[in-house]
């Protein structure tokens, strides 16, 4: 059932030069993009390019450096209890194959 809090006219996920840092280096960079509502989006890159780091943000379970994302129009830092009821996060378990040396 939709969200009728969430504005019709904005889009549901919303990211503008989020950025995220771990020391010295940024994991993150100037990210900046939007998902429509209903629409689905595919997040692809290199190893190490930012992708769960951008992940982790946009899911709160980390606090970006620099920018501004929003999810169903609520702040991913202000909002953030409000955006854990918005959306979820099923990471790939790390790990290594058997076979591999």
């Amino acid at each position: 059932m939709p969200n009728p809090s969430i504005n019709p006219g904005t889009p549901f996920v919303f990211v503008e030069n989020l950025s995220k840092r771990f020391g010295p280096d940024w994991a993150l960079a100037r990210a900046s993009f939007t998902v429509e509502r209903g629409k689905l989006a595919l997040l692809t890159g290199d190893n190490g390019s930012g992708k769960t780091t951008l992940i982790r943000c946009l899911s709160t379970a980390l606090t970006p450096d620099f920018g501004r994302a929003s999810i169903g129009g609520v702040d991913i830092v202000a909002g953030r209890d409000a955006v854990r009821g918005l959306v979820s996060c099923l990471n790939q378990p790390p790990g290594f194959y058997g076979g591999l040396t």
